[in-house]
């Protein structure tokens, strides 16, 4: 396997350690089974969206250094995204939101997530071939929907307590 370790390699895990600090600084609000849950889902999801689009026949993107998985783009989809959707969740649970206030949510996650992909596409750590950065703007909320489903699935069918 070919590895280089540059820039890109340094501000994707900046970002998921930035990610995972605040998923470890916030208090314990989900047993371990809807973290778990919560964990694993944002990872085989982000891997099929990943995994499908950013390879043939689609190839719109690659990550850091070329089409090759690298143990950084490891890394990012097992603690990036997976701290990201859990404190997207937090707060959502937290602030019990609906109506407007969770639309307003949704666009404020949209914004910052569109302004990181676009952080990503400055240093190096997404380059497009096909994709640009407006057809990211639908699936951000698209995302947050389902992951706000998918967490009320949870919720109502499993035990949900701090412990």
């Amino acid at each position: 396997m070919n590895f280089t370790f540059d820039w890109n390699e340094t501000f994707f895990i900046l970002s998921s350690l930035v990610s995972l600090t605040i998923f470890f600084i916030l208090p314990k609000r989900f047993n371990g089974f809807v973290t778990f849950f919560i964990w694993l889902f944002a990872i085989v999801y982000i891997e099929t969206i990943d995994y499908t689009l950013g390879v043939k026949p689609y190839d719109l993107y690659d990550f850091l250094d070329g089409p090759k998985y690298q143990p950084t783009t490891a890394f990012a989809h097992f603690a990036l995204y997976p701290s990201c959707a859990y404190i997207f969740l937090y707060f959502y649970d937290k602030w019990g939101l609906k109506g407007i206030s969770l639309l307003m949510y949704i666009v404020v996650w949209t914004v910052i997530s569109v302004f990181y992909e676009w952080l990503c596409v400055l240093n190096e750590v997404l380059h497009y071939k096909e994709w640009k950065i407006f057809y990211s703007i639908p699936t951000y909320p698209i995302s947050c929907f389902i992951m706000i489903k998918l967490f009320q699935f949870i919720k109502q069918n499993f035990k949900h307590s701090p412990h």
